[in-house]
């Protein structure tokens, strides 16, 4: 693969650079296990954080099954006691009315 050439108004900055670029300093002796060691430490991070994610997720499901099964309203059964006089009056009256009316057709 080859490379091309610079466009004409970097090459005099790439003839600076040639000339004047100083040669990099060596690396530390231990460079590579300290990023082995960090790149350890960050997949690690990247691992704990999943499972605190999949952890906090489990719970809420757990928290709403559980909502749901222990705050359950009770069925509740009607007391059977006699009807008092309004609640007589307004289902009779109820009744009353539309037993009584006679449908209009097509006024």
């Amino acid at each position: 693969m080859k490379r091309e050439p610079p466009p004409t108004e970097d090459t005099n900055l790439v003839k600076f650079l040639q000339t004047y670029a100083g040669t990099p300093p060596p690396p530390p002796p231990d460079l590579q296990e300290r990023i082995i060691k960090a790149a350890v430490q960050q997949h690690n991070w990247h691992k704990r954080c999943w499972r605190l994610g999949y952890f906090l997720g489990v719970g809420a499901i757990a928290t709403t099954a559980a909502s749901v099964w222990f705050l359950k309203p009770t069925a509740q059964v009607a007391e059977q006691r006699p009807a008092d006089g309004l609640e007589t009056f307004i289902a009779s009256n109820w009744q009353d009315l539309f037993e009584s009316a006679e449908p209009a057709l097509f006024e």
